[in-house]
């Protein structure tokens, strides 16, 4: 049995332990080149050199004696798989320098899978990181020239008005787009302080609004601004018909009294809005309705007040007669007086027909001032306009309704006991 010296054998297993390492790190290393190439990253030498202090290490203890190599043998070892499992799940693990963190563009990588972007010798962009550029430059302004209908700074405010706003200098562009909120669930037109009617008359209040239509107090830019009451009729079939009706009537009333002496309200002219009828007036200040409520209520006007009203409201009824019209709803509401409450003038002529038009219905004229022979269903003529005026005198006198009944039976009764006194 050959004896070997203990030198040589401790000599003979240093030399096989050092070859041993030296072929581990040589595996690990074309693994690590293999997972590189795999997802898309740089050679290892670049990412050594830049990421990788431990791998530099490594490449100095190789330089070193083998007997340092037995030192540091189970560090060296260890180093490579931690450099292996950091690339592969996240390479920041490893600790880097602060060039290694960007590009040399600036710009962060979105995903450690990404690539850097290679660079030419003198600094610039490489040709392919030029075109990405141009590409995204290209992308971020098609974003940011999308219009986002929920974003307020987006909002084209400049190029879209609200209907009928007029601005300074000049009638605001409206808005075909809207054209269905004109009116609203009945009908009536939607006015707007301040909206340009007819490229003329600009809106500056709201008078109210009855069965047909509403009334609005305007100023006549094409006569001196000066005032006039714009009534706009309903946008349906029945009213529009109805206004149509109105203004023929209202022109025969015009023409039958050239020199406005007779108390009916003068029509100046009438146009389409919006598909909307609308009429023209002169400008008149109350009702009787409402002179009777702030000057006299419950106890009714002066005589004098009286007597002057009663006047012009039987001129009125004579003109009337003249051009064979019935006006067929006569009441305090649709009186009118002037600022001065001096002048009275009879307005409100939707209901009016031509005497030979009349047709029996129970329900002509309102209940208060309805005569005895419109609800007992005979033939009527101008005397239904004579009794309404009779009511509405006595109601301006007196400050109470003559026959205030709930139903046609009622005042037929109220008719009864007011002519029992009189019998």
């Amino acid at each position: 049995m050959i004896n070997r010296h203990p030198l040589l054998m401790t000599d003979y297993n240093i030399i096989e332990d050092e070859e041993d390492e030296e072929q581990i790190i040589e595996k690990r290393r074309k693994q690590r080149e293999e997972l590189l190439k795999r997802l898309g990253a740089v050679s290892e030498d670049s990412n050594m050199t830049a990421n990788s202090p431990v791998v530099v290490s490594k490449q100095n203890s190789e330089s070193t004696s083998r007997s340092e190599t037995k030192k540091i043998n189970e560090n060296e070892v260890i180093a490579p798989r931690d450099l292996s499992l950091s690339s592969t799940y996240n390479k920041t693990a490893v600790p880097t320098t602060p060039s290694s963190a960007q590009s040399s563009t600036g710009r962060k990588r979105k995903s450690r899978f990404e690539p850097e972007e290679p660079t030419s010798a003198d600094g610039d962009t490489s040709p392919s990181q030029q075109a990405n550029n141009s590409l995204n430059n290209s992308l971020n302004n098609k974003k940011q020239n999308r219009w986002d209908m929920f974003a307020e700074a987006d909002t084209p405010a400049d190029n879209y008005n609200s209907p009928g706003v007029v601005e300074k200098g000049g009638i605001g562009a409206e808005n075909p787009s809207l054209t269905d909120n004109w009116d609203d669930a009945e009908g009536y037109y939607r006015v707007r302080i301040g909206e340009v009617l007819d490229s003329r008359y600009v809106v500056y209040g709201y008078t109210g609004q009855g069965v047909f239509s509403n009334v609005v107090r305007a100023r006549d830019g094409a006569r001196g601004n000066r005032d006039v009451a714009v009534k706009i009729i309903r946008n349906n079939e029945v009213m529009h018909k109805t206004g149509l009706r109105e203004l023929d009537v209202l022109k025969r009333l015009n023409d039958a009294d050239p020199d406005d002496k007779f108390h009916c309200l003068r029509l100046f002219r009438h146009f389409f809005h919006k598909q909307h009828l609308c009429l023209v007036f002169e400008p008149l200040s109350m009702n009787l309705r409402e002179v009777l409520k702030k000057y006299g209520k419950d106890v009714g006007l002066h005589v004098k007040a009286v007597r002057s009203y009663s006047q012009q409201l039987f001129f009125a009824l004579k003109l009337l007669k003249k051009a064979n019209i019935l006006h067929a709803d006569i009441k305090p509401d649709n009186i009118l007086v002037n600022e001065s409450k001096l002048v009275l003038k009879l307005c409100d002529f939707g209901s009016a027909s031509h005497v030979a038009d009349n047709e029996i219905t129970p329900y002509l004229v309102s209940r208060f001032y309805r005569a005895p022979e419109i609800i007992l269903g005979i033939p009527y003529d101008f005397g239904i306009d004579m009794w309404s005026a009779g009511c509405t005198i006595y109601e301006l006198y007196t400050g109470k309704i003559m026959f205030p009944g709930k139903s046609n039976n009622q005042v037929k009764v109220i008719f009864l006991q007011r002519s029992n006194k009189f019998c």
